[in-house]
C-alpha cells in the first residue's frame, strides 16, 4: 500500500488541529492476520447510526434525500434534536453523482484489514496506526440499518513514520483511516465530502483534550478543511483546563476558524456535508442531527489563499480518524510545546473511540 506523503513529521505550526499524516509506513502494519482484538474491542455492541443517515446508503439518485433544508451564513450553533436552521430555501448539493462511496456491508469484519485481498483493504489506501495489526484499532460495528467504521485510539496507538524510532509521534494517540479516493476526481470543480460522526457514551473522550474526527490534509501540515471536538491546544494552559468549546463539534477551514458548531452530545448520530469549490476556493457546510435532512448552515465562505496551489491540492489526503492531541507539559519548553506531535502529556487511555458510516464523496454544487 502506498505511504502517507511526508506531512506532519516536524514542528508543526497549526497547533488547533493542523494536517497530521506521516511519511513512512508504521511498523507492524500488516497484510496477513494478526490476531483477534485486544478484549473490550467490541464492535458488535454498538448502536447503529441514526442519520441522514440511517437510510442514506440505500438512496437512489433523484431522491428527496437531503434535498430540502434551510440556509445561514458564518459560523453557527444547532441545538441537538433541531432542524439546524429554519429560515430560508437552500438545500445541499444533489447525491445523484456520487464519485466515491465508502460503502460497508453486513459482512465485513474488522479482521479483514489484517487481508490485503479483503473488500474492505480495497476501500482504504492506508491506515496510521500503532505498531500492532490493523484490526487493533479500526473495526466495523453492525447496526440496525448499517454497518458503522470504528476507529479506536489505545496507549499504544504512536505512530512511528518510517519505522524509525527518532520520529515517533509521542505526543499523539492516533488512528487514521484514508479512503480509496481518486484523487483526480475529488480534488477538482466543485465536490462534497459526506460523512456521519457518532461518538459512544461507553467509550467517552476526555475533552480538555483536542480530538481531530475527519480532515483533508494537504503535503503543507494544513487541512483545507477538519471536524475538531474537544480543547483547542494552548501551550501555556499547564492547569490543562478544557476550552469554552470543548463540548462541541466543529468544522473549521484552513485557518482553523470555525464555520459551524454544534454541542457534542453522546449516543447521537451528526451529519456533515462539505462542499468544497476548488476553482473558487470556497466552503459551503450542510449539517443535521440524526434522521433530518441536511441543511445549509455555512458559505460559501472563502477558504485561505495558499489552496491556489494546485500541486498542494493534488496531493492531499482525506482522513477519517482519532487524533488526540496532548495537553501541554510543564517541563517541556515553551517554545517546543506547539510540537503537539512530539512533545505533551497523555493520561492512559480506558476506551476511547469515534464511528462513522454515510461516507461518499459527489461532484458538483448545489442544484
Amino acid at each position: 500500500m502506498p505511504n502517507p506523503q511526508g506531512f506532519g513529521t516536524a514542528a508543526q505550526r497549526r497547533p488547533q488541529g493542523f494536517g497530521t499524516a506521516a511519511q513512512g509506513q508504521p511498523q507492524g502494519f500488516g497484510t496477513a492476520a494478526q490476531g483477534q482484538p485486544q478484549a473490550g474491542f467490541n464492535p458488535t455492541a454498538q448502536r447503529s447510526p441514526q442519520g441522514f443517515g440511517a437510510a442514506a446508503r440505500q438512496a437512489q439518485p433523484g431522491s428527496n434525500f437531503g434535498m430540502n433544508g434551510a440556509s445561514g451564513t458564518g459560523a453557527q450553533q444547532a441545538q441537538p434534536g433541531s432542524n439546524l436552521g429554519t429560515n430560508g430555501a437552500t438545500g445541499p448539493p444533489s447525491l445523484s453523482n456520487r464519485i466515491f462511496d465508502f460503502q460497508l456491508t453486513n459482512n465485513m469484519r474488522g479482521t479483514d484489514l489484517d487481508n490485503s485481498s479483503s473488500a474492505l483493504k480495497r476501500l482504504i489506501t492506508y491506515i496510521v496506526k500503532g505498531a500492532a495489526s490493523a484490526s487493533q484499532y479500526v473495526g466495523i460495528a453492525p447496526g440496525r440499518s448499517a454497518p458503522e467504521l470504528q476507529v479506536r485510539i489505545r496507549d499504544d496507538s504512536i505512530f512511528v513514520p518510517g519505522g524509525n524510532a527518532a520520529n515517533a509521534q509521542n505526543g499523539f494517540r492516533r488512528t487514521d483511516v484514508l479512503p480509496a479516493i481518486n484523487k483526480a476526481n475529488a480534488f477538482n470543480g466543485i465536490t462534497t465530502w459526506f460523512q456521519t460522526i457518532r461518538l459512544d457514551s461507553s467509550a467517552p473522550l476526555v475533552l480538555n483534550h483536542g480530538y481531530l474526527l475527519a480532515s483533508i490534509e494537504i503535503p503543507v501540515s494544513d487541512h483545507v478543511w477538519d471536524i475538531f471536538t474537544g480543547s483547542d491546544f494552548d501551550s501555556q494552559n499547564t492547569a490543562h483546563a478544557a476550552s469554552r468549546n470543548s463540548q462541541t463539534i466543529r468544522v473549521r477551514d484552513l485557518r482553523t476558524n470555525t464555520l459551524f458548531s454544534v454541542p457534542l452530545q453522546y449516543n447521537q448520530a451528526f451529519n456533515f456535508a462539505i462542499t468544497t469549490d476548488w476553482s473558487a476556493n470556497t466552503l459551503t457546510v450542510y449539517a443535521s442531527v440524526g434522521n433530518q435532512p441536511l441543511r445549509k448552515v455555512a458559505g460559501p465562505t472563502p477558504n485561505d489563499p495558499k489552496l491556489a496551489s494546485s500541486q498542494a491540492v493534488q496531493n492531499g489526503e482525506y482522513h477519517l480518524q482519532l487524533i488526540k492531541f496532548p495537553l501541554p507539559d510543564a517541563n517541556v519548553p515553551l517554545a517546543q510545546r506547539s510540537d503537539v506531535p512530539h512533545f505533551g502529556f497523555q493520561e492512559p487511555i480506558k476506551q476511547e473511540s469515534v464511528f462513522f458510516s454515510n461516507v461518499f464523496i459527489t461532484s458538483g454544487g448545489q442544484h
